[in-house]
Order: C-alpha cells, then sequence, then structure tokens
C-alpha cells in the first residue's frame, strides 16, 4: 500500500525541534556512519516507521528527524521507487547500512521492509493509530483538497456516504481496516497476535503522541525534544465539491457504516492499543544517552 506523501506543513516549534547545533548532543553533530559508541550503524537496530496516513505522521516525522539526527533518517517516497530497468534506493548496497530509521507510507509486508530483515539487524517497527471512523474522514477530506492525489479524481465529486456506498478505490484500499493491514498485514486477531509475538513493535494513538515518544526513546535511548510538535491541520477546503465531510448530507449515516466496516479495527484497537502497545525491550546502546 502507498499513498503519495503528505505535504510538509508545521507550526513554529520555538526551538524544540531547531536546538543551536551548540546545545544538541554532541554524536548529532558527528555526521558519519558510525554512532559516538564506534559501533557502526549496521551493528543497530533498525527503526521502521509504518507511516499510516492522517495519523499525526508529518509530527511523528519531525520528532524521529530530531531524535535521530537528519543524517540517520530516510523517508521513502516516490522518489525510491524502482524505476523501469532499474533498482529501487534500498536495493543498492550498503543502503541500511547508512541510515538507523526509515520511514514511509508502505505497510509491513512491503519489498523495502523485507531487503531491511535481509540485512541481519534487529527491525523494531514503530507507528501511530487513530480512531478508525475519524482517521477515514480525515483522508477523505485530505484527499478532495489535493488535486494531485491519485484518488482525487475518484473522490472530487462524492460525498463520503456515496464514496462508502459505491466502493471503489479509496474504500477497497485506504478505508476498511487499512491500519491492520498496514501494521501487521492482516485484519484477523489470531494472526495479528501471530505478528505480535515475532516482531518488536512500539505502537502509539495520535491522541497520546507524548506516550508514544516517550516509549520510542526509552526503547531506543535516543533522547526526544521537551514537546512534540504538532502539525497544522486547519487549512481551508477550496472550491464548491471540497466541502467537508462533517458538513455533507449523510454524514452520521456515512460513520456508521464506517464503523460497521472497520469493526474489526476498531474492536482491536480498542482492546490492545488503548494508549501504546510495546513489544520491543529496551537495549541500551553504548556511548548514547539514557533517555530515562
Amino acid at each position: 500500500m502507498a499513498v503519495q506523501p503528505e505535504a510538509e506543513r508545521s507550526e513554529p516549534l520555538n526551538g524544540a525541534l531547531h536546538t543551536p547545533p551548540a546545545a544538541e548532543p554532541p554524536w548529532k553533530r558527528q555526521m558519519t556512519g558510525d554512532m559516538p559508541s564506534g559501533l557502526p550503524l549496521r551493528a543497530l537496530p533498525l527503526y521502521i516507521f509504518l507511516h499510516v496516513p492522517k495519523t499525526a505522521g508529518t509530527s511523528a516525522r519531525q520528532m524521529f528527524r530530531w531524535m535521530t539526527g537528519d543524517f540517520y533518517f530516510m523517508y521513502v517516497n516516490e522518489r525510491h521507487q524502482p524505476r523501469p530497468g532499474g533498482r529501487a534506493a534500498w536495493e543498492e548496497p550498503g543502503f541500511f547500512d547508512r541510515y538507523l530509521m526509515i520511514g514511509g507510507h508502505f505497510d509491513i509486508t512491503h519489498p523495502i521492509v523485507q531487503t531491511a530483515r535481509s540485512t541481519g539487524r534487529r527491525v523494531i517497527f514503530l507507528g501511530v493509530v487513530r480512531d478508525p471512523v475519524a482517521r477515514v474522514v480525515s483522508l477523505y477530506d485530505f484527499v478532495r483538497r489535493q488535486p494531485t492525489h491519485p484518488l482525487h479524481a475518484e473522490l472530487a465529486q462524492r460525498s463520503l456516504l456515496e464514496a462508502v456506498q459505491q466502493g471503489g478505490s479509496f474504500l477497497r484500499s485506504y478505508a476498511v481496516n487499512a491500519q491492520l493491514l498496514q501494521l501487521f498485514g492482516t485484519a484477523d486477531p489470531d494472526r495479528i497476535e501471530e505478528v505480535l509475538a515475532q516482531e518488536n513493535f512500539v505502537l502509539g494513538r495520535q491522541d497520546a503522541l507524548e506516550a508514544f515518544f516517550d516509549a520510542v526513546a526509552a526503547v531506543s535511548g535516543l533522547p526526544r525534544p521537551r514537546r512534540v510538535p504538532r502539525a497544522n491541520t486547519a487549512e481551508k477546503l477550496d472550491g464548491p465539491q471540497a466541502t467537508p465531510a462533517r458538513e455533507q448530507p449523510g454524514f452520521e449515516e456515512a460513520k456508521a457504516r464506517l464503523a460497521e466496516l472497520n469493526r474489526a479495527e476498531v474492536e482491536f484497537l480498542g482492546r490492545r492499543i488503548p494508549r501504546l502497545l510495546i513489544t520491543a525491550r529496551p537495549r541500551p546502546v553504548p556511548g548514547l544517552p539514557s533517555a530515562a
């Protein structure tokens, strides 16, 4: 599953993410392939951020860039996809040796994840989830105000209720248990438990980002800024066909239908991720400051 990356939008952070270099941890200013402990990056865990659309991903990206340093973070987008007759960026020799964390709108079954596993590094998955219905409504509004989005033409003339009733790529690929499919590759609760037992996860909720980033810091040993960046989500929708879903006729019916379609996701998130879900155990890294 791949969705075009959301535009970078953020409020001023009063220095939270743009700390003067002198105030940054010394290891962050060391732009080499090794951490200050002398360990090469390939000897450290590889963190994979599975960016579920419309779950505060812009905030997470900014936070992770601060925590890892830009040099150690790679956000995969269309520029890194395979070209005709060529290889994807992540297929190049030594690609993963250069990064501590990668992220993007891809799922746990994506080839980049499979290639990352082949490096032998311990893989830790990071992700943020959101109330399923609220997420789908937000994504619907987002797509309709982005003319370049692949799904814009499909949704431009449809109300949310019509999009739900008539089906299509939006409903099929992005609106039914999509968070479970992206994070675990399945919506079956028993199979999800098998994945959780086998993999390292740090998962949080959009409405509890502070706790999520505290957990990432505790597991990774990487310090985090005091304040979580907040993306600007107050954009005005332009044009007569961009009426927000909440102002459309049939909105409550559409929400009820989405809740039914996403019953598996609603039940799982409520039961297993009321705030945090952590299966990755902390492994302190020599030379990095403690996050405790």
